[in-house]
């Protein structure tokens, strides 16, 4: 068999100055009697070594597990003489029946032999300590024994694998947020105590936090493993998320009259550091409408993956009708994305003295119950200029309205939003809102309200009532600056008003200006309507202004 000789001659030249040496490294490899020689200039003998090392080493990685090295170290001279011996091209492994499991599934076993490229090993044994990983042998190992040289280049081996034992959570610190309650990590993220520790999912469901609008994930988890327990370390802040936005419009009525009305949404989140929201809603249309609306939400409840949620609102139109709705919500939750929710709605509406509509029999006194289930996706986005929550809402409801007589009614609601980014400075803006109301009689004061910024620009706010709608809001939005971005307004939407033979198609246009500074972002629009019966006016223009603050 023809031997290799590879000769690593260092010639280290001594001459010392004030603030460096220099050192030679000179290669001499020697095959089939052919002599060929390289030279290096490096800094110091350390790096000498170090590439003697790496030489060694990738020698070993394309095949010649078995070299030697021979190494004489004078004053000035490092000499090493390396030995290739047999090159070993291909590696046939024999392998236990109980250890079959951790085999990675895209290598072919035949019976219980794997057979291999010799350079590909290393990869092979890095895939087998991360399955073993995967699977929580976080100190597992493998290795060859009972090497065998065979014909042709080629070698025998049996691979060990040594399992360990399986590690699993015995505790979770948090740093930096202490009164965190410890359910949001279980809930929300998969990690308990007792759970299995998977090292290579450890990361990947501490992020899911991110996910929680009140958190903030300082660096990665941490893990300390003692002789017998393993406990994890959780760098968390508290990111202050309550939010109080409001809106003024400006615009025209039927008289051209000038208009103003306006808008007030505070939401208090966590301020307990029990996770819970707390909400305010107030509404003046400008056209003697009003609405009131609180909701409050307890995450968790009894350490359950069990949320109770309340609400009120009261809805008022002077002169003619007031209706106070209560409903209460029970929120399951599946994961840190999705829940499934039960509800139950109750309403009482009441028609005022100085009735002052064109349709006085449309309105009357009456009573109403629903109960419906439904189910609800969310991923809050990330917090910055053109951050957006993606969601995902369905509710079904039966239920039943009390007036001199009783009718059945079926209520379905749908809302989503998402935001789909092209690249950097352009991305594009969907949300949609539908809701119909299936009954065999209606009346005007349980119909649905809606128009104005949060549903349909252009339009007056609550100036559009049906039985059904459904409104699509698009923006396109161009990011000018860090703080700054313009956008395009296109809402499009359908809508029927049984009790009027009304269905009509409206759409709402403009443009848009956001801002955002230590204070706030800041939000003016300007726009236009269309419908079947109304054409674009320079009248109908509104200018709506909205104002968010973090706090």
């Amino acid at each position: 068999m023809l031997k290799l000789l590879f000769t690593f001659l260092c010639v280290v030249g001594l001459t010392f100055y004030s603030h460096s040496q220099t050192i030679h490294l000179q290669v001499n490899t020697m095959k089939d009697s052919l002599l060929s020689s390289k030279q290096f200039t490096l800094n110091s003998f350390n790096a000498a070594e170090a590439e003697l090392k790496l030489k060694i080493d990738s020698l070993k990685r394309i095949g010649y597990p078995f070299l030697e090295l021979d190494q004489k170290i004078t004053d000035k001279k490092l000499l090493a003489t390396i030995r290739l011996n047999q090159k070993i091209d291909s590696l046939y492994i024999g392998i236990n029946e109980k250890d079959l499991i951790y085999i990675p599934k895209t290598i072919k076993i035949d019976g219980q032999k794997i057979g291999l490229a010799y350079q590909n090993i290393e990869l092979f044994q890095k895939t087998i300590i991360e399955e073993l990983k995967a699977q929580g042998l976080s100190f597992g190992k493998s290795f060859l024994t009972d090497l065998e040289f065979k014909k042709g280049h080629a070698l025998n081996a049996n691979l060990v694998i040594e399992s360990g034992l399986k590690r699993r959570i015995d505790k979770i610190n948090i740093k930096g947020y202490e009164s965190l309650p410890k359910n949001y990590i279980s809930y929300f993220t998969g990690l308990k105590i007792g759970s299995e520790f998977i090292e290579s999912r450890l990361q990947q469901k501490t992020e899911k936090l991110d996910n929680i609008p009140f958190i903030s994930v300082k660096k990665p988890t941490e893990v300390l493993f003692k002789k017998d327990s393993t406990e994890l370390f959780l760098y968390l802040e508290k990111f202050n998320s309550n939010t109080f936005d409001g809106f003024l419009g400006f615009g025209s009525n039927e008289n051209s009259d000038f208009e103003l009305n306006g808008y007030l949404n505070m939401v208090l989140l966590n301020n307990l550091n029990f996770g819970e929201r707390l909400g305010i809603i107030y509404k003046n249309d400008g056209s003697g409408q009003q609405t009131f609306e609180g909701n409050i939400e307890l995450p968790f409840v009894f350490s359950s993956p069990v949320s109770l949620g309340a609400d009120l609102r009261i809805f008022r139109r002077d002169s003619a009708f007031s209706n106070s709705s209560q409903t209460v919500e029970l929120k399951y939750y599946l994961n840190e994305k999705l829940n499934l929710k039960g509800t139950a709605e109750f309403t009482n509406s009441t028609s005022l003295e100085s009735e002052n509509l064109d349709s006085v029999s449309d309105i009357e006194n009456y009573k109403s119950s629903f109960y419906g289930i439904g189910a609800e996706f969310l991923k809050f986005g990330p917090r910055q200029l053109f951050g957006v929550n993606t969601f995902v809402r369905l509710n079904l409801s039966l239920g039943n309205r009390k007036t001199k007589n009783n009718t059945d009614q079926y209520k379905l609601t749908i809302n989503g939003q998402h935001q789909i980014k092209i690249n950097y400075r352009n991305k594009l803006y969907l949300n949609l809102n539908s809701q119909i109301l299936i009954s065999n009689n209606l009346l005007n004061n349980e119909l649905f309200r809606f128009g104005g910024v949060n549903s349909i620009r252009g339009f007056g706010e609550n100036s559009l009532l049906a039985s059904r709608f459904a409104v699509l809001q698009t923006e396109y939005r161009y990011i000018l600056d860090t703080n700054l971005y313009a956008n395009t307004v296109i809402d499009v939407g359908n809508y029927e008003n049984k009790l009027n033979n009304i269905n009509e198609n409206i759409l709402g246009y403009g443009v848009g200006i956001g801002l955002k500074s230590k204070a706030g972002v800041f939000n003016l629009i300007i726009a236009n309507s269309v419908s079947n019966v109304q054409e674009s006016n320079f009248s109908n223009t509104r200018i709506h202004i909205n104002f968010t603050s973090f706090f």
